[in-house]
């Protein structure tokens, strides 16, 4: 992998040889007279060394150089540290050696034809020409093998400082073992994003290619639609791959509750899945819609809104929001008060509690921000279900079916990276150790990992059940966690039990609340064995999941 300021670096190394090449030629001819042919008093080495001086450097005391020989130089160093900085993520070794190959052929040829220019007269002499071509040629064959020499040292060195341990790919079962390059590949719908070479398709969950890799961009698959870019346009494709809205937008959003955001001509619009425009605004972007609404920016980065399916603004005041609108709730800043909290679309409020800052709801909960240095994740009520780190709380907004991504180490820059990326359940457990350089939310029950540079796609560990609040997972999930006098437990009871208790509001909170469910979970699972009450604690019970453990032992 080459580190985003790598082409920079190697740029300003090879600039600073070409000058050091230059102001070595002029040097060694500087009032001095030069003779190719031998004389017969000159000892081998020294006529060796004279026709070596001669192959690679000309004669250039004599001849003009004007000022703007170096603009090829400058637009070069631009180049590499500006433009080509977006590729530094995608190309491969063999086509950054060819990028800086062909940059100082170009280099060398815009020099040689504006010496060649400016001193037509000097060139006129028999042989002239031809050596300073020859001399220019080898300078640029040279230059080239250093290309190859800093580049792959750079490569190794950055793979070996880099590079994933031993081990690490069989630490965990893989789904689809690593073998894709992608940005930033998620499931949904049952298909994933992946690319190579700048062209991005889609795998499904066999790790087959079912979307050939043809697009420039492409986002993730949403009702059955998907935004793709080609020749700088965004139109949509169903699953079978087959354009459905034409190429015409020149910014898309996925779609939710039958509409998507675009943008045409500068002007945002919504649309249904026959590409049709529904309504058009002068907002200056809308977000995705969700649960009915959809956020928009009324000025940029300034203030917001809530929108419905027709467009209609939703909320009476404009808001800065802290989070995206989910489950039934919005986090606000009050631009009065700069007091943050929650209402929903009839722009009630939904907690009677305030924050300096505050998350979007994730399956029951989301990250607050109490007062200094004081963080917790809180349930509808506003219930503290526990207190978590700074970096929980900013990593809380990842969290997707019951998994948050947290990470430990630091980004190296162009020495050792440390940084590494796992995953915590929503009481803090670890689920799968920081170990990975990149790893994506949990989505359609699968996780992307990378391994050395790679992604592939690992299973959820967390049993169905156990990934949010959905009760058709708890009727559906037969997940066996035990069992208690004989008779098997499952995830999903487990779950039904611990959601009653917190519908109940009794006060319990956190992990306090699965170990009660099971409490009650043992005396009724008893009592249909034996058809009596008996204590708890004389209960025979055994645990068996190895998530569940963490939870109720």
């Amino acid at each position: 992998m080459i580190t985003i300021n790598a082409p920079f670096l190697i740029a300003l190394t090879i600039i600073i040889y070409l000058i050091v090449i230059k102001c070595l030629e002029w040097y060694l001819f500087q009032n001095k007279s030069f003779h190719f042919g031998r004389k017969r008093n000159e000892n081998s080495s020294k006529v060796s060394g004279t026709r070596l001086k001669a192959l690679i450097f000309f004669d250039t005391s004599e001849l003009k150089r004007p000022w703007y020989v170096a603009i090829p130089i400058f637009l070069f160093t631009f180049s590499s540290s500006m433009f080509l900085i977006h590729f530094s993520e995608r190309f491969v070794l063999y086509q950054w050696i060819l990028f800086y190959a062909i940059a100082i052929l170009l280099m060398i040829l815009f020099d040689m034809g504006i010496m060649l220019r400016v001193n037509r007269d000097y060139f006129l002499a028999e042989g002239r020409k031809k050596r300073y071509l020859r001399s220019q040629g080898v300078q640029f064959l040279l230059s080239a093998l250093l290309v190859v020499t800093i580049m792959g040292a750079y490569y190794t060195y950055e793979e070996k400082q880099n590079a994933d341990p031993i081990g690490l790919r069989d630490s965990v079962e893989w789904v689809i073992e690593p073998t894709f390059r992608a940005e930033w590949p998620r499931f949904t719908e049952g298909l994933a994003p992946v690319g190579e070479k700048g062209r991005q398709g889609f795998i499904n969950k066999k790790g087959e290619i079912v979307i050939p890799l043809r697009y420039e961009k492409t986002e993730n698959f949403h009702e059955e639609l998907a935004a793709v870019m080609q020749n700088g346009k965004w139109g949509y494709i169903n699953r079978n791959g087959f354009l459905v809205i034409p190429f015409q937008f020149d910014n898309a959003s996925e779609f939710g509750d039958g509409l998507a955001p675009v943008q045409k001509d500068g002007v945002w619009m919504v649309i249904n899945q026959n590409g049709e425009v529904v309504f058009k605004t002068e907002y200056d972007y809308i977000y995705p819609y969700n649960e009915g609404v959809a956020m928009v920016e009324v000025r940029t980065n300034t203030s917001s809104n809530l929108i419905d399916k027709g467009g209609n603004l939703l909320l009476e005041k404009e808001y800065e929001f802290s989070s995206g609108f989910h489950e039934g709730c919005i986090s606000v800043s009050d631009q009065e008060t700069r007091k943050t909290y929650y209402i929903d679309i009839n722009e009630t409020k939904v907690i009677s509690l305030d924050f300096i800052d505050a998350g979007g709801f994730i399956n029951g909960y989301a990250p607050v921000w109490l007062n200094e240095g004081t963080y917790a994740l809180i349930d509808h009520a506003g219930n503290i279900i526990r207190n978590i780190s700074e970096d929980e709380y900013y990593a809380y907004g990842s969290c997707s079916e019951g998994l948050v991504n947290y990470h430990k180490g630091e980004w190296g820059g162009s020495g050792k990276n440390t940084y590494r990326e796992g995953f915590k359940d929503c009481y803090g457990n670890i689920i799968i150790p920081a170990e990975f350089q990149n790893a994506t939310d949990a989505s359609d029950g699968l996780i992307g990992l990378t391994v050395d540079g790679l992604w592939g796609f690992v299973e959820n560990p967390l049993p169905e059940a156990a990934r949010g609040i959905n009760q058709e997972l708890w009727q559906k999930d037969r997940t066996q966690i035990g069992t208690v006098e004989g008779l098997p437990v499952y995830a999903g009871e487990l779950e039904r039990y611990a959601y009653s208790i917190k519908e109940a509001n009794t006060g319990f909170t956190g992990i306090t609340v699965y170990k009660k469910a099971f409490e009650k979970l043992k005396v009724e699972k008893a009592f249909e064995k034996y058809a009596i009450d008996m204590e708890p604690e004389k209960i025979q019970y055994q645990i068996g999941n190895t998530y569940y453990k963490k939870l109720l032992i």
